[in-house]
């Protein structure tokens, strides 16, 4: 019944629909460069906090700061012993993991990079990263060889390794293969 109706209406409306076809023109677009898109969103630049200081011959007396001396003092042990600090470390039983790190067959999860930090600042990033890392992980920590410091001597180097013999999460640790870093990066096993 109903369509019967449909069919009679269908035969009443003309053939081809008198709808005018109507295509939006598309408006033009200027392309823009990064910068002329962050200044149309009122972006500003971030300010560098980069300082570059200028290296200057060392005094043939050094002084000795006590700010820095009164901070690393906090620290559970002696910074003087830092020279004393060995290449590895392994846990009772884990006297193959050093080898392990080297070798490559443990996949690296994370790495903290420590150029230009204090001893201080330093460590505290260290023990904060390691905090922040999963049981059982590997991570690279990366403190250079000392060739910028002053007297040419690794400042980092024997303080993080003296700090990580220290930390009851550590299994292991061992210094970095050439292609890894050297002797200026230290591979850390983290315990469960």
């Amino acid at each position: 019944m109903w369509q019967k109706k449909l069919k009679t209406i269908k035969k009443q409306l003309p053939a081809t629909p008198n709808v005018a076809k109507l295509t939006p023109k598309a408006p033009e677009v200027k392309p823009l460069s990064f910068g002329e898109y962050c200044q149309s969103l009122q972006i500003t630049p971030l300010k560098t906090d980069i300082e570059i200081y200028q290296s200057t011959k060392p005094n043939a007396k050094p002084r000795i700061n006590l700010e820095h001396t009164a901070s690393t003092a906090s620290h559970d042990f002696e910074f003087f012993d830092e020279q004393d600090s060995v290449n590895e470390f392994f846990r009772h039983g884990q006297k193959n993991l050093p080898k392990e790190l080297r070798s490559g067959k443990l996949s690296i999860r994370a790495s903290l990079d420590l150029h230009s930090y204090s001893k201080a600042h330093a460590l505290e990033l260290l023990e904060r990263f390691i905090d922040q890392q999963a049981p059982g992980s590997c991570i690279k920590i990366i403190h250079g060889q000392g060739t910028n410091s002053a007297y040419n001597q690794a400042i980092l180097l024997g303080i993080v390794r003296k700090y990580l013999s220290h930390m009851p999460q550590v299994l292991a640790y061992s210094y970095g293969t050439p292609a890894q870093g050297g002797n200026g990066v230290t591979l850390v096993k983290l315990g469960n």
